[in-house]
């Protein structure tokens, strides 16, 4: 597990440090930059716990408390890229001061909806499916 997580970050450095995503590389951005990797490290870990967990499940494995027990490193990951990850977006949000709060709250739902929705769909369409 430890070789396909590690392949799979290298994949996305890869990916995500082509040419092709240059564009999000904004200079006039008040983003806090330096900590964009670390909360893509985090949400990678998180998405990795789900990822074991989904495929242990549609493997035949019960979703009982003795699966997770069974690969604590998986568990650990879990739990401390969620706990992180909010620390740093709490902190993040706590750092923004907008202009008017209406437009920040209607930019963050047009930027995180789609996503959602769509999302969402493929769930229930898998769900459908299997």
């Amino acid at each position: 597990m430890f070789v396909w997580i590690l392949g799979l970050l290298l994949l996305c450095w890869a990916v995500f440090g082509s040419r092709l995503f240059a564009f999000m590389d904004n200079l006039d951005s008040r983003r806090v930059e330096r900590l964009d990797d670390l909360r893509f490290l985090l949400a990678f870990c998180v998405v990795m716990h789900h990822y074991v967990y989904s495929y242990d499940y549609l493997h035949g494995q019960p979703w009982t408390p003795a699966v997770f027990v069974h690969n604590l490193l998986n568990l650990r990951m879990g739990v401390f890229g969620v706990t992180l990850f909010f620390m740093l977006s709490g902190y993040l949000f706590a750092q923004t001061s907008p202009v008017s709060w209406p437009h920040f709250y209607l930019k963050r739902f047009l930027r995180i909806a789609p996503i959602f929705y769509l999302s969402s769909c493929c769930c229930v369409l898998l769900a459908l499916y299997l």
